[in-house]
């Protein structure tokens, strides 16, 4: 027999042993009781899922990657779960909302605020000791840090200046009917009260405590934002969650990495032109961005530029070179402070300060349009 010969019987005997071959598999199989469900769709790692939602007067987005464990519903629920806590935040931090528990304490405080005797003794002021939640505990003992540790013009007590210039309703205007700068003398009036060095913090087995001159108000909105992006950050850990970009009006809480990729890439705002971006910031890794700027709720008047961050020593718009100040760092509630800190404090000693400070970094404009960067980004 010649080798083609041999070649087409081996090629025959080859077929008819799979064809056998198959043949048992399927009987094998047939008689198997095959209970597997192995429909499960397993989704792609960078698939994603983003609720939308407004609170804190402000539009928040949160982003959850779905991976083999989580499905859209678990991403869905998870996020619901999220916004709960928004609105649970709100009922205790904010200054505006009438059933807030900070609201009640600015109340309280000015209930109990008593003036008595003549020009020559003054205004005397009851001493208030009040019981407040661990969250308002927390908020207020991290701005009092921040007031003694970064910056003395940063005072959570400022919040009867916020009320007497009433940036919000004021922003975006050109034509006023009156003027819409305070007078010297409501402003003076407005500073007895501004001190938060008067305001001692303390705890026990019972609960916590804050303890304070009647009339004393606070306000919360440089350090809220970014303290209820780290809860939120925890409450998706506990659900399960590895990576997931909360957006609380522009202030970004990242948990994990980007699926696929080194790190979330967040882009920072031209102070100049909202449609265009000054830099990028790579490699966002269970970090905090968060920026603050002085062309947001402000106003110009008689050739004169006015914006909400306001000094507490004089009660006017702070006076700096700087128009943002983006702040990222592993905690939220040090980024949002630290980035009105940079503002009051200028650009020099903003960049000293975050060259001092380990794990921060910093991307500040000025207002003639330098962007100033920390030492990761040079």
């Amino acid at each position: 027999m010649d080798n083609s010969s041999k070649n087409k019987v081996n090629a025959a005997i080859i077929i008819l042993a799979v064809s056998l071959l198959l043949v048992g598999i399927v009987h094998f199989v047939n008689h198997l009781d095959l209970s597997l469900d192995i429909s499960l769709e397993l989704p792609k790692p960078d698939e994603k899922v983003t609720l939308n939602g407004i609170y804190f007067d402000t539009p928040v987005s949160i982003t959850l990657y779905r991976d083999s464990i989580h499905n859209r519903k678990d991403c869905e629920a998870a996020i619901k779960k999220a916004f709960e806590l928004c609105d649970e935040y709100t009922y205790i931090c904010s200054s505006k909302d009438e059933k807030s528990e900070l609201y009640k304490l600015n109340e309280t405080s000015r209930l109990n605020k008593t003036n008595t005797g003549t020009e020559n003794t003054g205004t005397v002021h009851n001493s208030l000791n009040l019981k407040i939640s661990r969250p308002l505990y927390d908020m207020i003992s991290e701005s009092l840090k921040a007031h003694d540790k970064y910056c003395s013009d940063f005072d959570i007590t400022i919040e009867p200046l916020l009320v007497l210039w009433d940036f919000g309703s004021k922003y975006g205007k050109d034509k006023f009917d009156a003027s819409p700068v305070p007078d010297e003398a409501a402003i003076a009036e407005a500073l007895k009260n501004v001190d938060s060095s008067k305001i001692t913090l303390s705890e026990d087995g019972n609960g916590y405590y804050i303890h304070f001159p009647a009339g004393t108000t606070i306000d919360l909105g440089a350090c809220a934002k970014g303290y209820i992006g780290d809860r939120i950050a925890e409450l998706l850990k506990k659900e399960g969650f590895k990576n997931a970009v909360i957006n609380l009006g522009g202030n970004i809480t990242c948990l994990g990495n980007a699926p696929d990729r080194e790190g979330y890439k967040i882009g920072i705002k031209d102070p100049f032109d909202k449609d265009k971006t000054v830099t990028v910031v790579r490699d966002i890794d269970n970090s905090s961005v968060i920026t603050s700027g002085i062309y947001e709720r402000c106003f110009e008047y008689e050739g004169k530029f006015y914006h909400h961050i306001l000094s507490a020593s004089t009660g006017m718009s702070a006076d700096t070179d700087l128009v943002s100040a983006t702040v990222i760092s592993d905690s939220g509630v040090e980024a949002d402070i630290l980035s009105t800190c940079m503002i009051l404090m200028g650009s020099e000693n903003a960049m000293k300060l975050v060259e001092e400070l380990k794990g921060t970094e910093a991307i500040l404009v000025t207002k003639d349009g330098k962007v100033l960067k920390s030492s990761l980004f040079n």
